[in-house]
Formats: C-alpha cells, structure tokens, sequence
C-alpha cells in the first residue's frame, strides 16, 4: 500500500469510528489528549500521528491501533460484526430478564 493510501486509510478510519461512536471532534481530541486542531489535520490526511498518538486515538475509540489501517471493506465487516453481536446480546438478555422475571413471579 503506498504512504498516501496509508494515509488516506488512516484518516478516513479514525474519522469513521469517531463518528459511529458519536464523538465530535472536541470530545475525541479532548479524550485522547490532543487539539481539535491537530485531530481534524490528521483526519483529512493533513498530519501523520506519532504512535504515542495513534495508541491514545486507539483507547479513546476502544479499538486496536491496527483497525485504523483496515481497508473500507474490512472495517465495514468488522462494524457489522459489532453491531450484529451486540443485537444478538440484547436479544439474549432480554430473554434472560423475562425468564428471571417468571422465576421471580413464581416463587
């Protein structure tokens, strides 16, 4: 992969994950310890992040530091994946707290 696709990769994942998780740019940079300025050059693939910075992005998104290098088609698996489990984990303990609700009402 050349540098500028690394780049460009980069930026768009960081952005990406900021925004699923619902983070403006205020509230990730301010998480992660960095200017809003500094996030914003890094997501338009203006800056490239010390790895310091990338491991800080990386907690604040709870995620691993090589998700931000995935292509689209791999992060786009991985997102639906997420969502698909924690769906199927509501559905579950839904299921779980009627099943407890009956056992409580039964004693």
């Amino acid at each position: 992969m050349e540098r500028n696709k690394i780049r460009l990769t980069l930026a768009e994942n960081i952005k990406r994950f900021r925004s699923r998780q619902g983070f403006s740019q205020e509230q990730l940079a301010e998480k992660a310890g960095l200017s809003t300025n500094y996030l914003s050059a890094i997501e338009t693939a203006r800056k490239w992040p010390y790895p310091e910075t990338l491991s800080n992005l990386a907690e604040a998104l709870n995620v691993n530091v090589g998700d931000f290098f995935q292509s689209d088609n791999d992060v786009i698996s991985k997102l639906s994946c997420i969502s698909k489990y924690s769906t199927d984990a509501m559905a579950k303990l839904e299921i779980l707290n009627n099943n407890l609700e009956k056992m409580i009402l039964k004693y």
